[in-house]
């Protein structure tokens, strides 16, 4: 309250990547008395109550403007299979709300001067080179090198939200069913799920190659030379990976939802359109159906390369991101200030009328 004068002409925004993230309690469990409202002053900060504030519910409330990292988690978070608890703040501050999909650090995340991929590529150079990525991988993963095999990956972390579940689900008929592809899996996490990929990989050896740790260099190495990325979240705010995975040519197969939705369009193989494929239930048999109209398109070589060659295009740099939030922020600023005008006595006079 002390500095409220202070910064009464100034905007106060809030950007929420996952609305999951509230605070330092677990609001799920809040006993009746323990739930934060969000309208009671604050208590002292080294207060056993403080650590009990939603800092969420607040910073929701009390923000003059709020945006999260896509448009379609924007409209998301209004129900209540994503508002996470927070249906009631949400509904109150629905017309603050935008969503601006995330940007990518295109400098970075560059496959022609990338030094961590042993081939670099641009949109003329990218058939060999990424051959050459390819056949690394396989002999990274322990798998027989073979340039024809269709090479699917996942990288993330191995927790239900990612949908490791529903891949689970999928990967043994996908495996069966298909002894000519090869599938690889990075990532850390929940010990149920690892367990269930040594289990699987120990049936499919020749097909299956498994990272279950933290790596952070390797997933450019598997954006550069798999073929298809699979990406089937149960929920995906901004969908940062599958924008990186397409910066380096890697097709997407992905649930839609957030970002993921923004970011992704269907190819459809007589427009040549779109950068990848898609399903909307998160189902394991929508899943497995999308991922064989991928492996259905990625026979017919000419299409794939066009396919690819979209993605490489695409353009999610920062700088288009960059406008919309400065347009936005000079909105808001606008409005605050016009909020907090003086209104002179004939204005007055005219509202008394």
């Amino acid at each position: 309250k002390r500095y409220r004068h202070i910064f009464a002409k100034t905007a106060i925004v809030l950007t929420v990547h996952n609305f999951a993230f509230q605070g330092n309690y677990d609001y799920r469990f809040a006993k009746k008395e323990d739930f934060d409202d969000g309208t009671t002053d604050l208590s002292p900060i080294l207060s056993r109550s403080f650590q009990k504030h939603n800092a969420l519910r607040r910073g929701l409330l009390y923000a003059d403007a709020i945006n999260t990292v896509s448009p379609s988690h924007a409209i998301e978070v209004l129900t209540s299979e994503y508002a996470e608890g927070l249906d009631d703040a949400l509904e109150k501050v629905k017309g603050k709300l935008i969503g601006i999909l995330n940007g990518l650090d295109t400098d970075e995340f560059n496959p022609s001067t990338d030094p961590i991929i042993k081939a670099r590529f641009t949109e003329k150079t990218f058939e060999k080179a990424r051959k050459i990525n390819k056949i690394e991988l396989q002999k990274l993963f322990l798998l027989p090198v073979n340039i024809d095999a269709p090479l699917l990956a996942f990288a993330g972390r191995l927790w239900r939200q990612k949908g490791v579940d529903i891949l689970l689900h999928v990967l043994p008929n996908l495996l069966m069913q298909r002894p000519d592809l090869q599938v690889i899996i990075l990532g850390s996490g929940d010990d149920t799920y690892r367990t269930k990929l040594v289990e699987l990989q120990k049936l499919y050896p020749r097909q299956l190659g498994l990272h279950l740790r933290a790596d952070f260099r390797l997933p450019r190495k598997i954006f550069s030379g798999a073929d298809i990325f699979l990406i089937p979240s149960s929920y995906e705010p901004g969908g940062l990976v599958a924008l990186e995975a397409m910066r380096y040519g890697a097709v997407p197969v992905v649930r839609r939802t957030g970002g993921l939705n923004d970011s992704i369009q269907d190819f459809d193989p007589v427009k040549g359109t779109g950068n990848g494929f898609s399903f909307t239930n998160n189902d394991s048999w929508a899943f497995y159906g999308s991922i064989i109209e991928a492996l259905t398109i990625y026979k017919q070589k000419f299409l794939w390369k066009k396919l690819i060659l979209n993605c490489l295009r695409c353009d999610f740099s920062w700088e288009k991101a960059a406008k919309e939030y400065e347009k936005w922020y000079k909105h808001i600023s606008e409005e605050r200030k016009r909020a907090t005008r003086p209104i002179s006595h004939r204005a007055y006079s005219s509202l008394l009328i």
